[in-house]
């Protein structure tokens, strides 16, 4: 088999579409994982916060804002995030859909407990599992769409009325 003066080049870009690949998977089932944490966080959460006295909020109340719409949110986050990628989209495209609801995650989680101020750090996960594509453009447009989602959480959606005002 006679090797074309390209063949190394190829070889190299067939290596990093495999390597992206593996690591677009790998940020898929991060996604499901935070999924899953977040849900059985809020659950674990429901019985220790009434315990101290932290919620005053009658249970019915509580259970449908605190566990059954954010864990609906989530479920629909990681449907959507296993239709993506399970759909014939290229794997470029896959990563972009998989960071964008990553995003709608931590402005999902955020805004419905932000009363726990250092939950704002939920933002910095988005970004950091793009840096490892390589994509500048993937990156810069998830940076900016966390920024845009932590200012919109803070200025515009009141979950919690116990929340403190940020201005």
């Amino acid at each position: 088999m006679e090797r074309t003066p390209f063949y190394h080049i190829e070889a190299i870009q067939n290596e990093y579409r495999r390597i992206e690949g593996r690591w677009l998977h790998a940020q898929y089932q991060l996604l499901l994982g935070l999924i899953l944490f977040a849900i059985l966080t809020e659950i674990v959460m429901s019985f220790l916060l009434p315990g101290i006295g932290l919620v005053d909020t009658p249970t019915r109340q509580y259970v449908m804002k605190y566990l059954l719409v954010p864990g609906a949110g989530n479920l629909l986050i990681g449907i959507a995030a296993t239709g993506f990628m399970r759909s014939h989209m290229t794997d470029v495209q896959k990563a972009y859909a998989v960071s964008i609801l990553t995003v709608l995650l931590a402005f999902w989680v955020y805004t419905i407990h932000s009363v726990f101020r250092s939950l704002f750090l939920i933002f910095t996960l988005p970004m950091l599992l793009t840096v490892l594509y390589g994509n500048q453009l993937l990156t810069g447009l998830i940076c900016a769409a966390c920024i845009l989602a932590k200012v919109l959480s803070d200025l515009v959606c009141v979950w919690d009325a116990a929340r403190p005002n940020v201005l």
